[in-house]
């Protein structure tokens, strides 16, 4: 997981030549072959929470380090179980020294695991590494087997050229970082001496930074770490029918609590360490942002400088803390009464319906973000039909049969390849289209579907480029998450 890993100090390099390696076709030493090779096999597993396929990535790093002539009792998979039953593991794996410096081992951590990834949500399949243009894309390439299978292939290569390190350098890779944290405290607590070091190198937090030609700007070196803090809105009310709509929604009543959310912002913060990183990175950013960034740094009770900062993602976790709402569920589900009228309220009970509306406080890849699934669900109940022509100024009158499709509910829903391209996974696209939910029948969704645009009661499916909401019961729940 790619937390905000703030502050950061910016470490500035001088620009060089780049090494002109533009795709993965330019790799030709024999440790180049073999990381792709290795970044390749682990991104292709999909090791999330629910698939049980953590343990499948710990065996194939073992495996490779003992091809590479590793010990047997160097190299350790840690078992354990999740809260949910699953089971998983850690991997420690040791580079035995010489012990000539006297000094305890050094660390260095990396992740197995991955937030999941729905194969419909993305362009391309994220559990396959595919490269284009020179970059490549799937599940984890950022966060974190990247950094896993530099990790592997690192040890692997110093220990085939004979090095002999002065001290032991010990692997710790973990299982649940995007979840529970359970592996990385047994590493701690329950088998300290495999783990135990002078310190530690997270290949999950900083990192170099390259201008738009690949020559090296600067490197970031983690100075501390934001945690978060989840908390759960719920409000509840006795529901109701949309033919007669009570005052107090329970929707509209977390909506309006979910906005004052978004619209407060808390206060700036600063130490000498968030001061230092903006000061030096400024250096390298061009423009009112890096301008912001110095100005903010010299006087932290520059307004004008914290608004630029806020509207910049990346910088404004540096500045204050964050509160994001990150999931949204409520209510069984829009039902149809007796007469086929579409009820907005359900009066029955039922299981919450969850809708994903969005991943707060993640880091560079989206959560990156872990990409969100909001539906949306718009059931109208339309006034009684009027007979006869009535004042020019009356709404339209509705056939019957336009309240009416059979077995089931008008719904908004997602179709690939249209429609406005999500900026956190390229290439993504999403639309709401009309489909069925029960038992389809075309041509009558699509004629009652006209119908209900024509009347004015449902806007045209373009007019919803991002999705929204389903459309919630009886309780509304959201998570809002600090950062």
């Amino acid at each position: 997981m790619r937390r905000l890993l703030f502050p950061w100090i910016f470490v500035s390099l001088l620009p060089v030549s780049a090494a002109g390696q533009n795709s993965t076709a330019d790799y030709t030493a024999p440790h180049e072959r073999q990381a792709l090779e290795i970044f390749e096999a682990i991104v292709g597993v999909r090791s999330a929470e629910g698939h049980g396929r953590v343990p499948e990535v710990a065996r194939y790093l073992a495996d490779q380090f003992r091809q590479a002539g590793f010990p047997e009792e160097d190299i350790h998979i840690l078992p354990f179980t999740k809260p949910n039953g699953e089971e998983s593991v850690g991997l420690v794996v040791r580079y035995v020294g010489d012990g000539s410096s006297g000094k305890d081992p050094i660390l260095f951590l990396g992740h197995m695991d991955v937030v999941d990834a729905l194969p419909e949500d993305w362009e391309r399949d994220p559990f396959t590494l595919i490269e284009e243009d020179g970059y490549l894309f799937g599940r984890g390439t950022m966060d974190n087997k990247m950094g896993v299978a530099m990790l592997t292939t690192t040890f692997i290569r110093l220990r085939a050229e004979g090095f002999v390190p002065t001290r032991d350098l010990v692997i710790a890779f973990t299982g649940d970082e995007e979840t529970d944290m359970i592996s990385a405290r047994r590493m701690v607590n329950e088998h300290r001496a495999l783990t135990d070091a002078e310190f530690a190198l997270n290949s999950d937090g900083g990192g170099g930074a390259m201008d738009a030609e690949g020559n090296p700007v600067g490197f970031y070196v983690q100075a501390s770490e934001k945690t978060y803090a989840t908390f759960e809105l719920t409000v509840t009310n006795p529901g109701g029918h949309s033919s007669t709509p009570r005052d107090d929604n329970a929707i509209y009543d977390l909506a309006t609590a979910l906005k004052n959310i978004q619209a407060y912002r808390f206060p700036v913060m600063t130490n000498e360490a968030t001061r230092r990183f903006l000061t030096e990175t400024a250096k390298a950013v061009p423009g009112p942002v890096g301008e912001a960034m110095a100005a903010l740094a010299a006087e932290p009770s520059n307004e004008a400088a914290a608004e630029v900062l806020w509207h910049e993602p990346e910088l404004v976790g540096i500045t204050r803390t964050t509160c994001v709402a990150t999931m949204l569920r409520g209510g069984p589900a829009p039902v149809r009464d007796g007469h086929g009228e579409l009820q907005d309220l359900p009066r029955g009970r039922g299981g919450r319906r969850a809708a994903h509306v969005g991943g707060g406080g993640r880091g560079l890849e989206s959560s990156h973000r872990r990409p969100g699934r909001a539906e949306g669900q718009y059931c109208v109940t339309p006034a009684p039909r009027r007979h006869g022509c009535g004042d020019p100024g009356d709404p339209p009158a509705l056939p019957e049969h336009s309240c009416h499709p059979p077995d089931g509910a008008l719904r908004y829903g997602r179709q690939r390849g249209q429609g406005r391209r999500n900026p956190h996974i390229r290439g993504r696209r999403d639309v709401h289209a009309l489909h069925r939910s029960v038992r389809p029948r075309p041509q009558r969704t699509r004629r009652s579907a006209q119908l209900l645009r024509g009347a004015g009661l449902l806007a045209d499916p373009d007019d919803h480029p991002r999705g929204t909401p389903r459309h919630l019961g009886k309780h509304c729940t959201s998570l809002v998450r600090l950062s």
